[in-house]
């Protein structure tokens, strides 16, 4: 039973990750295009220093709730008899972390470096290597996010449902992960196929929060069969 409060705050944390970071987000409005001209850029930052930096908060706070949400899930797969997918999760989590942590620094970074008038040709460098970094590595890490719980799903051990769903998941990261123009669909960070991808992490997460949530309620968990076989 020690197991089951963690389970709720883990889904608890995976949703207000997804609330803080859409908080954060129409704080700041909308952001320039991946290829905006340096000026425009400069002016981004500068125009919106104090909501950003109100947003990097927000951001760090969700990150740091997200932790705790996909340590529960890691917790979660290992315990319906899966510690190879448990760790892949943990592992794929744990750099998705990293790089959106070192996404929003530089975010950060950006609006203190435009404030005491940096050069927009060096803000724009800054800005496209944020957006390059939080997003194409993203995707191709959401990946090893969703094949665990899938995988997981097609055994027994988790609803039918979630394998389904992350089919759909999979098929939206690997849009992301070429997104890698300048412009046009495949823009880097701000286009169509970049956006899909966002769509699918706030997907992801929901799934995880309704999982580990599913979890909580009788102290009970998931059981592969392979693992309640008699030895």
């Amino acid at each position: 039973m020690g197991g089951v409060p963690m389970r709720r705050v883990g889904a608890a944390g995976a949703v207000a990750f997804i609330v803080l970071n859409i908080i954060a987000f129409g704080i700041i409005g909308s952001e320039p295009k991946y290829g905006a001209s340096p000026t425009k850029i400069a002016k981004y930052f500068a125009d919106n220093h104090k909501a950003i930096l109100v947003a990097v908060v927000l951001l760090g706070l969700g990150l740091a709730l997200l932790v705790g949400a996909i340590a529960q899930c890691a917790d979660m797969l290992r315990s319906v008899g899966f510690p190879d997918a448990a760790t892949a999760f943990a592992v794929a989590g744990g750099v998705l972390v990293a790089i959106l942590g070192i996404a929003t620094g530089i975010l950060g970074s950006m609006s203190q470096m435009a404030k005491n008038g940096a050069d927009p040709g060096t803000l724009r460098v800054f800005y496209m290597a944020a957006q390059f970094i939080v997003s194409v590595p993203a995707a191709w890490i959401g990946l090893l996010l969703v094949v665990p719980l899938a995988r997981v799903s097609l055994s027994g051990a988790l609803p039918r449902w979630v394998a389904q769903v992350n089919g759909l998941l999979a098929v939206l990261l690997v849009l992301g992960g070429i997104a890698v123009r300048g412009s046009g669909v495949l823009a880097v960070g701000t286009g169509a196929f970049a956006t899909l991808a966002n769509i699918a992490f706030v997907l992801l997460f929901l799934e995880v929060a309704a999982l580990l949530w599913r979890t909580a309620p009788a102290g009970s968990t998931f059981v592969h069969p392979a693992a309640a076989a008699p030895v």
